[in-house]
């Protein structure tokens, strides 16, 4: 690489590698094949060279699901901060999401895919959910039948986000700060929308990039053998008996090395382990239940024009 790069994102059908970095201020594109940048001079470019270099240390693009398109960070339109969306097949911009006041250096694509309003399993179709975050910690999500976003928080933190995380059943998504916090937000189960099942995931992986790449998803996929319908794993369910802990050995005392170099080594000890016919961990258990429910969509103040 002739620059250094501030954030990568794979493709989840393990074809490319995408990257950004602050000092071309380019998107680059790489197929994994030969590791070769695929990525020419385009009028994506655009909306990456205006730029700070140092906005951030990072760029924390993102890959949505279905390989459809990458969420990128850093972009500027006019004065306006965006996050541009890349369209997969030409590498160039398909849509823009803007508002922050500062510069978006985080973008995470939901990784859980949802059906598209008036989709039928003969024509099947998928959206996906989008969360940004900005240096004046402001957080927003996006759903693409919306003209706003769908939630806007503001003033999360005290100093700037540094990452952003969606639960692997899509409806909760934590927020990082350099200021030591990390915040948890939870969406009413339904709100973000019909989610897809696996069988309907592969349909549409198919139906985009043919049969072979759709075994290699179905190879590469590591299924947990306890999730026999992974709607469960997508739902906020009820805790079932859940694992039973069993004490282990008497907690020993931490070792500690002191080797030639004078330094010291503490060797970790484990405390406790889950073994036994009643040690299935529930992955469908909500550990933010207690918490407020995000239920409905909140009304955006009005917009102003810059």
């Amino acid at each position: 690489m002739e620059a250094k790069a501030n954030g990568l994102t794979f493709d989840p059908f393990g074809k490319f590698i995408a990257s950004q970095s602050s000092e071309d201020k380019k998107l680059t594109i790489w197929r994994i094949q030969n590791f070769k940048n695929i990525t020419k001079e385009g009028e994506r470019d655009v909306y990456y060279r205006h730029q700070q270099q140092s906005m951030s240390l990072f760029r924390r693009l993102s890959w949505s699901s279905d390989g459809a398109f990458i969420a990128t960070t850093g972009g500027k339109d006019g004065v306006n901060n965006i996050a541009p969306l890349i369209e997969r097949t030409t590498w160039n911009l398909s849509a823009a999401l803007s508002g922050h006041m500062k510069p978006i250096s985080v973008s995470r694509i939901n990784p859980t895919l949802y059906k598209a309003s008036g989709s039928e399993q003969h024509n099947l179709s998928c959206y996906s959910i989008i969360a940004l975050a900005s240096a004046e910690s402001t957080i927003t999500v996006w759903k693409p039948s919306l003209a706003k976003p769908l939630a806007i928080l503001m003033d999360s933190f005290t100093m700037g986000i540094t990452d952003l995380s969606w639960g692997f059943n899509g409806n909760i998504l934590l927020a990082s700060s350099t200021d030591g916090q990390v915040l948890a937000i939870h969406f009413k189960p339904g709100l973000l929308g019909t989610q897809l099942t696996e069988t309907e995931k592969r349909i549409i992986v198919q139906n985009k990039y043919g049969r072979t790449v759709l075994e290699e998803y179905i190879k590469n996929k590591r299924v947990n053998a306890s999730a026999t319908n992974l709607s469960q794993l997508s739902a906020n369910a009820v805790p079932t008996s859940g694992a039973t802990p069993s004490q282990s050995a008497p907690l020993k005392q931490q070792e500690i090395f002191n080797k030639e170099t004078g330094k010291k080594k503490i060797v970790p000890v484990m405390c406790k382990s889950f073994a036994g016919p009643n040690s299935k961990i529930d992955p469908s258990i909500n550990p933010f239940a207690s918490q407020q429910l995000i239920s409905e969509a909140p009304v955006p103040p009005e917009a102003t024009a810059p």
